[in-house]
């Protein structure tokens, strides 16, 4: 008998859902400051690593967001080599936390769904 951890709960699409809220504490960059690759997924949304594939690569999904404060929303597609996606899921896992404590994730052993969304992110990461 093996320990494994199970899959991640994923859509239907294969992909991790990963709530907004969980998003936004990864601290996505403004797009203004992003290169082609970056906004269409096939580089890493922050080292630049390229070009990703599926094994390689996390996709945070379909992203809408203003290319300057005066423009239109523009939709692009997120996607994070696994070493950045570990350190920014840690980051932000510990800054879900602390200083003052998630009250779910301190009195539920799955904690709650930021909690749960980026242990799973930091688990993709660590995948090889």
């Amino acid at each position: 008998m093996t320990n494994r951890t199970p899959p991640s709960p994923a859509t239907a699409e294969g992909l991790l859902e990963v709530p907004a809220a969980a998003l936004e504490l990864l601290n996505l960059p403004l797009l203004d400051g992003l290169r082609d690759g970056q906004v269409r997924g096939r580089h890493c949304l922050w080292c630049r690593r390229g070009p990703l594939t599926s094994e390689t690569a996390i996709d945070l999904g379909e992203q809408m967001s203003p290319l300057s404060s005066d423009s239109s929303r523009m939709r692009w597609y997120p996607r994070a080599c696994r070493r950045c996606i570990r350190t920014r899921a840690y980051r932000a896992l510990l800054d879900h936390v602390h200083p003052g404590p998630c009250e779910e994730c301190e009195t539920s052993s799955p904690g709650c769904e930021i909690g749960r969304a980026l242990n799973r992110l930091l688990r993709e990461g660590r995948r090889r």
